[in-house]
């Protein structure tokens, strides 16, 4: 998530050897710890981490310190994509397809991590198992139809010459037909879902409980996923900065030079710490609230004083 907000190969490799800096220098890895309170080590390999994301992203994107080195790698992007409304589109698309990608690994975790523990009930008839499973695609897949969305537009594959391609066709208000069952299916997903957490709540002999998770789910199913979209919002913002960088070139190359400088400066300070907590809150909020189970170390935060 962090590189799908801030491609670019030459401030990631910034990152990256920031990163290295603060895990294999002794001075200062023992300074972040005086000032931070943790692990300057672990502080390191995080930041290498962020740096190797945003490179890999950078390479995909083709840009290096706020210059287009090519057109992106990616086949739905166009050369000087944030000026393209399609491309802009598949951008936005993309970042809500990372969201639905997570949050269903997150159930998947869910299912997991309830059964290895033996609660076999919850790891299979939990609200985050296969209920909120079939609730989840159901809903999503209503909204695809509803909308008409192309999750992968035609591509012939080489070699074996077959052409692929993903789209949910436009039903619009007849997706809710339930007398069409091969229009209205993802109503039939959501009803099997809502039956199953029904079931579970007879059996837990918690019905009432489960009855309100009927209403709160599909808020939060719909909510959670729409925050990914904050990833092609920077990732647009990051674009951004670069049509600003190239608009220094009308004013000599001096000032190009300089502006360039400053621009990436105030990027790698600035967005990589807010781009690290949206990072952070979607993985702590989207993703982990719904598979992590308490029970394990005792919680110390971190020391600031």
């Amino acid at each position: 998530m962090f590189g799908y907000m801030f491609p670019d190969i030459g401030q990631g490799a910034v990152l990256f050897a920031l990163g290295a800096m603060f895990a294999g220098v002794k001075k200062i890895r023992v300074g972040i710890e005086k000032l931070l309170g943790f692990s300057g080590k672990k502080a390191g390999a995080i930041l290498m981490l962020a740096g190797f994301s945003a490179t890999l992203f950078g390479i995909l994107f083709g840009e290096c310190f706020l210059i287009g080195l090519y057109p992106p790698l990616l086949p739905f992007l166009k050369e000087h994509w944030v000026e393209d409304m399609a491309s802009i589109k598949w951008v936005i698309k993309i970042a809500l397809f990372i969201g639905i990608a997570e949050i269903i690994l997150a159930m998947l975790l869910f299912m997991y991590k309830n059964i290895k523990h033996g609660h076999y009930i919850e790891g299979i008839l939990g609200e985050w198992a296969l209920p909120g499973m079939l609730m989840y695609i159901g809903l999503i897949s209503l909204c695809f139809h509803f909308l008409g969305i192309t999750l992968l537009p035609p591509v012939t594959v080489p070699i074996i010459n077959v052409r692929i391609e993903l789209v949910f066709e436009k039903y619009g208000m007849e997706v809710l037909n339930i007398l069409d069952p091969s229009k209205s299916w993802p109503v039939y997903m959501i009803l099997s879902g809502v039956g199953l957490l029904i079931i579970s709540g007879i059996i837990e002999r918690n019905l009432g409980e489960y009855a309100s998770k009927l209403i709160e789910m599909p808020i939060g199913m719909i909510s959670n996923t729409l925050s990914f979209s904050r990833l092609a919002g920077f990732l647009i913002g990051h674009a951004a900065f670069s049509i600003i960088a190239s608009k220094f070139k009308v004013m000599g190359t001096l000032t190009y030079v300089a502006g360039l400088a400053f621009l990436n400066l105030l990027i790698i300070i600035l967005e990589t710490i807010v781009v690290s907590l949206q990072a952070l809150r979607l993985l702590l909020y989207e993703f982990s609230t719904k598979w992590y189970l308490g029970g394990g170390r005792y919680f110390k935060p971190f020391a600031l004083g």
